[in-house]
């Protein structure tokens, strides 16, 4: 098959949607011939035949996106791949191959990204029931089977290590400075594990500069002003993705109390290697794997206390917890294969290649209006986001109040 990758980024640079489109080509490269439509500066990128980018065009231009909606219709690609492409969502009601759009957030733009134009979509993949729900409503999709509900996936590996035996508690958070992956929930549990004489060993994975450095009232840019001075806690930084999955698969707890969540790739790291995930209630894919699994904990989303109380409790009464390991590993390898993921997937595609796609004339008035729709969705995100990281630059600074001991 001759199939067309669409999407905001191909070549990876840590984890991410890259990282999963990836895994994708990797999935169905035997038999079939990959291009790629990038909205990054990427050419000629490794596992594609040919690549096409959009970096620097404007695509709610209607003469720049005829051109490209012509040439595409042109090629007689099998199948369209949606992954975060903003040109797919508005293009698709205008072109003839069927289209696979990927959700790779609970909500927001990149859940919109697949749900824009959705009766010109064959399918939608969504990577949570909590995503499917929000699609469903939000673009009032009928019939709703049309989004499939698909878990992100692990390689397999033969690492059979106890972690039973540790002499000292390890905890993992990779969630770096990440808003959404609630550093500023994280920041405060290490603040509250600080103050304990607790033997542990804490690792922080990712970056360690602020979203809110330069909005910060008390000149607070980076976590590493607040998190040194105690042997216990160790900041990494960015490290490449074979370092952190060594690191993840080494922890005891992995700690990931995100407010927002897809599937994310490294709590699926995680439980391959047989660690207890600590997760928040927030409606995402972390929480539906850990209330399926029941292998580990859903916490109130922003209640750093409970996450102490419990990492607490795991430390002191360990061996009531060995259970957990064993659990987490086992719903990984029965539920969160390559195998499984290959096979859900391949049901979808090949669903979408037998059924006719809707299309229609393109007309530059209607291709406007759909490009005006989609860029007040843009418009809405920033707005979010914006908002967020100004609660977060007041809480960061409440934090750093606390831990100067200024109040």
């Amino acid at each position: 098959m001759k199939l067309l990758l669409a999407t905001s980024k191909a070549v990876p640079s840590g984890g991410g949607i890259a990282s999963y489109n990836q895994e994708l080509i990797k999935a169905f490269r035997e038999g079939n011939d990959f291009y790629l439509l990038t909205s990054a500066d990427e050419h000629n990128v490794e596992g594609f035949k040919e690549s096409y980018s959009l970096y620097g065009g404007n695509i709610f231009d209607f003469s720049y996106a005829k051109q490209i909606i012509d040439k595409i219709n042109a090629e007689g690609f099998s199948l369209i791949i949606n992954s975060d492409s903003y040109f797919i969502s508005i293009a698709a009601p205008f072109l003839k191959t069927p289209i696979v759009s990927v959700a790779h957030f609970m909500n927001g733009i990149a859940a919109d990204c697949a749900g824009y134009n959705s009766d010109y979509n064959n399918a939608i993949i969504a990577l949570s029931y909590y995503c499917k729900a929000y699609l469903v409503k939000k673009f009032s999709i009928n019939p709703p089977d049309k989004v499939k509900v698909i878990y992100n996936f692990v390689k397999d590996t033969n690492n059979n290590f106890c972690k039973c035996n540790n002499d000292r508690i390890k905890i993992v958070y990779p969630g770096g400075t990440s808003i959404e992956k609630s550093v500023d929930v994280v920041m405060d549990v290490a603040y509250r594990l600080k103050k304990t004489k607790l033997d542990f060993s804490f690792v922080w994975l990712g970056g360690t500069t602020l979203p809110s450095a330069n909005f910060s009232l008390l000149g607070l840019k980076d976590i590493r002003q607040m998190l040194h001075g105690d042997e216990r806690f160790t900041i990494t930084g960015n490290v490449p993705r074979e370092e952190a999955e060594r690191i993840i698969a080494s922890a005891n707890i992995f700690l990931l109390p995100s407010r927002g969540e897809g599937c994310p790739m490294t709590l699926l790291e995680a439980m391959r290697e047989g660690c207890i995930p600590i997760v928040s209630d927030a409606h995402h894919g972390s929480r539906e794997l850990i209330e399926k699994s029941g292998a580990g904990f859903v916490l109130k989303q922003g209640d750093s206390r409970a996450i102490v109380e419990r990492i607490q409790d795991i430390i002191y009464h360990h061996k009531n917890y060995f259970g957990y390991y064993s659990k987490s590993k086992s719903f990984s390898e029965t539920e969160l294969s390559s195998a499984i993921w290959k096979s859900q997937m391949n049901l979808v595609i090949q669903d979408a290649l037998v059924h006719p796609k809707k299309c229609i004339e393109l007309e530059a008035n209607h291709y406007n209006i759909l490009a005006k729709g989609y860029k007040k969705l843009i418009h809405e995100s920033r707005k979010t986001a914006m908002i967020n990281s100004a609660i977060n630059r007041f809480k960061m600074d409440w934090l750093y109040i606390k831990w100067k001991g200024w109040r």
